[in-house]
């Protein structure tokens, strides 16, 4: 029994030192056992070295081309005198170098845009700032950079208790690029966090975000940020009174834009569960803010409040980016409007390289077009509306944006606040809401200090707009129309495939036109003091654009929408009839 156990312990004590040899830590006859200790300290060291994790090839190639595509960025802004200054990130004593970091080597960033320095002492002081400045110049950054200092530097603040700023964005998609900015701006601060929050999503997703941590920065849009302000308790605590009741920092971004889609009841109550506006910073940065807002704007800033003018010739200029090349063109006729769209689009696409937005009037016309004209080119046409879903959106956005050459087919949903890298040319379709909106859209090009260039294409009753775009250089695109003119030919045969689907109807296709032909009657019923049309004028063009993107028939409205429409006698609708 005595000799058994001293034969297992032989066994067990040579297979632990064979095991433990294979994987390099038994003893190695090259080496004298009196250096035995020590080399196997040596062996230990490297082998934790040569153990470390690697960075795979495929990883370095990415963060080089990442260091490339930056200083290429900065180098094309370096060429506007108009959009940086000298004033140097790395150099501004007032900054954290956790911030320094973000800004200078992770976004490649090296001085201050006019708007940004312009509004950074007002800002890091505590002043309430109203700031104009053009598209594409760093509005962004010019509130979130003073924003993370003062939340720093700021001993009420408690870290994960406290929300030391709440930033209001009109649309879920410029809330999400404000908070991919956030994040990239705060990724050194270990104290420092931000949460988007929008509507069309569970709120249990933000509550549990809520839970694990309350962020230093909230950026939300007004209707999901009420809802959570009247609902929602953590741990006891009310989000709205609670939380929300210390937030000394509001921004308000696209303010005019904001107010234009009826939040501004939103936003009032919004401002009652923060501090009252003695006691809080609030700053509203724009492209444009008319004077009407100013007067209500100061409804909630302190009297002192600095106002900031970026584009330097007064409030009722209007902003347009000096690197956007403008054109207009008139269509010739209602009959062949969807060739004409589709000959314009193929030469916008035709050079080697493009990046091109197009804007449509309405969500549905946006969807129609992108569905009809997408076998007419050799990619996919890339559609943004608000009638699809968030998940959707957010997947043709990030398309768009990592893409090199592509189109993308959008209503004002994509207007403001976006940024698309590297567009090359905008091209809106129809009528735009105002004068301020053509700009918004324009600003999606030309942005970083690039050039770009942008059409405006209108219906041939629409051409009264061009006298509202008076002191703005858009002459008509005389090359245009003579290329459109010498390449009049027969309709493709996929084009005319998909006319033949519309008019058997029965169709995805052909139910696409049929909402189409809807929001078209809705939308210019809301433009006819501005074009000088009455509603007999309206529905007769409406009645047009059924026929030229392929209906057989006017299309049937039901009486409860034709009532609330105000259409009821008036010629050329075709009412729905009730089934008994």
């Amino acid at each position: 029994m005595h000799s058994l156990f001293k034969l297992t312990l032989v066994v067990s004590l040579a297979a632990f030192i064979g095991k433990n040899n294979a994987y390099g830590f038994g003893s190695d006859r090259r080496f004298p056992s009196s250096n035995r200790c020590h080399h196997m300290q040596q062996s230990q060291t490297r082998l934790h070295v040569v153990r470390r994790p690697l960075r795979p090839a495929s990883t370095e190639k990415k963060r080089a081309d990442r260091k490339a595509v930056i200083q290429s960025r900065q180098d094309e802004a370096l060429r506007d005198p108009t959009l940086l200054t000298d004033l140097s990130f790395s150099e501004c004593k007032e900054l954290h170098p956790s911030s320094k970091r973000a800004l200078v080597e992770d976004m490649g960033l090296q001085t201050m845009t006019e708007v940004q320095a312009k509004t950074f002492a007002a800002a890091l002081a505590g002043k309430d700032v109203l700031a104009r400045a053009r598209t594409g110049t760093g509005k962004t950054l010019a509130f979130l950079v003073p924003t993370a200092e003062r939340i720093l530097s700021n001993p009420r603040y408690m870290p994960g208790k406290t929300v030391g700023c709440l930033i209001i964005a009109p649309t879920r998609e410029l809330a999400i690029q404000i908070g991919d900015e956030a994040e990239k701006l705060l990724l050194h601060h270990s104290d420092l966090s931000s949460q988007v929050m929008y509507g069309g999503t569970k709120m249990a997703r933000d509550m549990n975000a809520l839970n694990k941590r309350i962020p230093a920065i909230i950026i939300a849009t007004p209707g999901r940020l009420l809802e959570h302000l009247k609902e929602t308790s953590l741990r006891g605590r009310k989000f709205g009174d609670d939380i929300m009741g210390t937030t000394e920092i509001l921004v308000l971004d696209e303010i005019d834009r904001l107010l234009d889609m009826g939040f501004r009841r939103d936003i009032q109550k919004i401002m009652s569960y923060l501090p009252r506006k003695e006691k809080r910073q609030t700053m509203s940065f724009s492209a444009t803010i008319p004077k009407g807002l100013k007067r209500v704007m100061k409804e909630s800033m302190n009297e002192d409040y600095v106002e900031v003018d970026c584009v330097n010739d007064g409030w009722n200029y209007a902003p347009t980016n000096l690197r956007v090349t403008q054109s207009h063109l008139v269509l010739p006729n209602m009959e062949s409007v969807t060739q004409s769209i589709y000959s314009i689009l193929k030469q916008a696409t035709s050079k080697n390289s493009f990046k091109v937005v197009v804007f449509f009037p309405t969500a549905r016309m946006v969807s129609f077009f992108a569905d009809f004209l997408n076998e007419g080119f050799d990619f996919p046409i890339v559609e943004l509306h608000s009638k699809k879903s968030q998940s959707s959106r957010n997947t043709a956005s990030e398309n768009f944006r990592t893409a090199k050459n592509a189109m993308l087919f959008t209503s004002d949903l994509s207007a403001r606040g976006i940024d698309y890298p590297d567009v090359t040319q905008v091209i809106q379709i129809g009528l735009p809401e105002s004068q301020d909106q053509y700009i918004h859209r324009l600003g999606r090009t030309a942005r970083a200090g690039k050039e770009g260039t942008g059409l405006l294409v209108l219906f041939p009753f629409e051409s009264q707009f061009l006298s509202e775009l008076r002191g703005l250089n858009i002459p008509r695109d005389e090359e245009l129309l003579q290329s459109m003119e010498s390449s009049k030919s027969d309709v493709p045969e996929w084009m005319a495939q998909n006319f033949s689907r519309i008019q058997n109807s029965g169709n995805k296709l052909a139910s696409s036109g049929q909402l189409a032909y809807l929001a078209f009657l809705g939308y210019y019923l809301g433009q006819m003091d501005r074009l000088y049309l009455n509603k007999a004028d309206v529905v007769e063009l409406s009645n047009i654009f059924s026929k030229t993107i392929g209906l057989a028939d006017v299309p049937e409205i039901q009486a409860k929408l034709v009532k609330k429409m105000g259409l009821i006698g008036v010629p050329g609708v075709r009412i729905e009839e009730e089934e008994e």
